[in-house]
């Protein structure tokens, strides 16, 4: 016969271990209590370490995911445009009344009248890259830019009515970005009251009679749709981009915005290069020229030096 205490009670109770089958006790001693609670422990431990581990694997998957996908957006840089530095800097926006071009009711020489600014405005927006042609993206990065041969153009050398040498090699057709934000920015300008009439007198590329469709739609009509789509861009990026910066409002000019703040910018120079050194020439034909005062500007290409440094095409002035 032998006795086993019972955890937690006083008395003792026996148990006959002589028997075939030998019985359990009720209550567990102390000692196998610790066993058994060290072993609960490794099973709750074991398993938790493995779901972090999973966890952290799915995050890192599912992160990878998200940085090289559609929800990239911005941040995401293709490979054909890997040499273009994305760095980020500070520049300061400019302040209300900081204008290059004193008394004469403008912000600076981007926002000028064509009454005082004349030529030398678009001299300005040429310069920032308004006017720069489409450059042909390697046929090789086609799903990399999600591009589908039956829904987008596709050029190749020996295509018929191009001279050789026009297509270097098989690619696609197209434009970057901010140039088409830009280009549709300048439209919205020249198309003011105050301006428009001057794009027309001096017979401007999109001003001028020759942007009438093949079925006669009247310039018109077709002025009116080109700049419907540009606000229509500008407002869908601006939408899209739903920056949060805050501007405040400063006492001693009468509670106007402080529009001299610190913004932090990519590196636009870069990708002017870029752009500048990609375009592709047999874009356009070289019988076009830019206005009746641009008549060196042809086929409106990016191929001069610009006149204005960054700073000064940051500032306007």
């Amino acid at each position: 016969m032998a006795s086993f205490d019972i955890y937690g009670d006083e008395k003792h109770a026996e148990v006959d271990t002589t028997s075939d089958d030998i019985q359990e006790p009720l209550l567990w001693s102390p000692e196998a209590f610790k066993r058994r609670n060290r072993l609960q422990s490794w099973c709750f431990w074991i398993p938790l370490g493995f779901s972090y581990i999973l966890t952290a694997g799915l995050s890192a998957v599912v992160t990878r995911s998200l940085v090289n996908g559609p929800c990239a957006g911005k941040d995401r840089v293709p490979s054909f445009l890997s040499s273009i530095d994305r760095g980020l800097h500070v520049e300061i926006g400019n302040a209300a009344g900081s204008v290059g071009l004193e008394g004469k009711e403008t912000w600076n020489n981007f926002t000028a009248s064509t009454e005082f600014g004349g030529d030398q405005i678009e001299d300005w927006w040429y310069d920032l890259g308004v006017y720069s042609l489409p450059f042909l993206v390697p046929e090789e990065f086609a799903e990399e830019f999600d591009l589908d041969p039956a829904k987008h153009a596709l050029v190749r050398p020996d295509d018929p009515g191009y001279a050789p040498g026009d297509i270097p090699y098989a690619g696609y057709p197209m434009s970057i970005e901010v140039m088409h934000k830009l280009h549709c920015l300048n439209l919205i300008r020249q198309a003011t009251w105050f301006n428009h009439e001057y794009y027309r007198s001096i017979h401007h590329r999109t001003w001028s009679g020759g942007h009438e469709s093949a079925d006669g739609v009247p310039l018109e009509t077709i002025m009116k749709e080109h700049v419907g789509h540009c606000v229509d861009v500008l407002r869908q990026n601006l939408i899209c981009d739903a920056d949060i910066e805050l501007i405040p409002y400063l006492k001693d000019r009468g509670n106007s915005n402080d529009w001299a703040r610190p913004k932090t910018c990519r590196n636009f120079g870069a990708v002017r290069e870029f752009v500048a050194s990609h375009q592709w020439t047999a874009a356009i034909s070289s019988e076009f020229v830019l206005d009746d005062h641009h008549a060196s500007i042809k086929g409106t290409a990016m191929t001069r030096k610009p006149k204005h440094s960054m700073e000064e095409l940051w500032k306007g002035f």
